[in-house]
């Protein structure tokens, strides 16, 4: 009679068959990373319209929520088209106020300024010749101009380039946002009849436990992503809003730009700010060098009141990553996604490091050595 193997045996046979797959699927993907990569570009491509679409649905949810409790109708389907009908359309009206008012104010302030970028130059670089200082630190204040200007001068090219190839392509824009938005209505519509058929699909391939775990952590990622967009995206479109309005009022050139820059690095943690002051300086060297002290000192107590009223009171934390995941996390965003993993990788990372601590702390308990 064969010797039947014991519990802890199996738990140990099972964790390094675990780890050898692990391993496996680590060393093949790094061999055929690229190719991955570019299936999974191409795959991401395709499926950008229902993203968006879902992502359009999500953010438009607490406002559906709220009108269709206002709604006088009996019938719950005809709040929730009706629901769904005034929220898509306040959603397309901020679309066609930012395409009519705002986009043409940036791009032509991206104009002007590339315009207008030789001559600032210049004038910045006589200005550090007329001062009297040692000759090498002279000559690397040149060279330094010189290159920024090489810089900016490309990168202000590649990005009228990009716009205008955008404006040239429409047509396919035109059609990506028109499936988003359908998605999202439908989407919209029936939440419980997507949300049950995938449950279903996921009872049928992966079980019960599996499927308690996706759950689990489709509830974790919805309400991280509601607490940073929510919270970090409502504050930062009210503080670039206010400073626009404040940087106008005191005659500050290409104020909305500013405004833009200031709102959107905001939505970055740690060092968003640090950055979209750096920025902020290096531009206003270029357009109205006398206003960076006034213009860096508003920008400062507005972050400040965001920081001790807007955000905390009005819009809750974001979030509670700890500050050295949090670097982590935006270094290897930016590494692996540029600017959009800036954006994108503290939720994730928040959501992966709730996912691991749920896992340590249900596991704790049963741990054996």
């Amino acid at each position: 009679m064969k010797d039947k193997l014991s519990a802890s045996e199996k738990r140990l046979i099972f964790r390094i068959v675990i780890i050898g797959l692990i391993l496996m699927t680590f060393f093949f993907v790094m061999r055929n990373i690229d190719d991955l990569w570019r299936v999974l570009s191409t795959l991401f491509r395709m499926l950008m319209p229902f993203i968006l679409g879902y992502g359009l649905s999500f953010i438009l949810h607490p406002l559906e929520k709220k009108i269709k409790k206002h709604l006088p109708f009996e019938k719950d389907k005809v709040k929730q088209g009706v629901a769904t009908l005034l929220s898509t359309l306040f959603a397309v009206l901020c679309f066609i106020l930012i395409v009519l008012f705002i986009l043409p104010d940036l791009i032509s302030s991206i104009i002007s300024v590339s315009e207008q970028l030789p001559s600032l130059l210049s004038s910045l670089q006589s200005f550090y010749e007329s001062i009297e200082i040692n000759e090498n630190i002279t000559n690397l204040i040149q060279n330094s101009i010189t290159q920024a200007q090489q810089f900016l001068v490309n990168s202000l090219s590649t990005s009228i380039t990009s716009v205008l190839s955008g404006a040239l392509d429409f047509t396919n824009m035109f059609i990506n946002l028109f499936l988003a938005l359908t998605v999202s209505i439908y989407v919209s519509l029936d939440r419980t009849f997507f949300s049950r058929n995938a449950k279903k699909v996921s009872l049928a391939i992966f079980g019960t436990k599996i499927t308690q775990r996706l759950v689990q952590l489709s509830e974790i990622s919805s309400e991280v992503f509601k607490q940073y967009f929510y919270s970090k995206g409502a504050s930062s479109v009210l503080l670039g809003a206010i400073s626009f309005l404040v940087l106008a009022l005191i005659g500050i050139k290409h104020p909305l730009l500013i405004a833009t820059v200031f709102g959107l690095f905001n939505m970055i943690p740690l060092f968003g700010f640090v950055a979209s002051m750096f920025l902020i300086t290096i531009f206003l060297m270029l357009v109205q060098i006398q206003a960076i002290i006034s213009v860096l000192v508003i920008l400062i107590i507005l972050k400040l009141i965001e920081n001790l009223f807007i955000s905390k009171r009005w819009f809750g934390e974001a979030f509670s990553l700890p500050t050295f995941w949090v670097l982590v996390a935006l270094v290897l965003g930016n590494y692996y996604f540029n600017i959009i993993g800036l954006f994108l990788s503290v939720p994730i990372a928040t959501i992966i490091y709730i996912v691991i601590q749920n896992w340590v702390q249900n596991r704790g308990p049963h741990y054996e050595s």
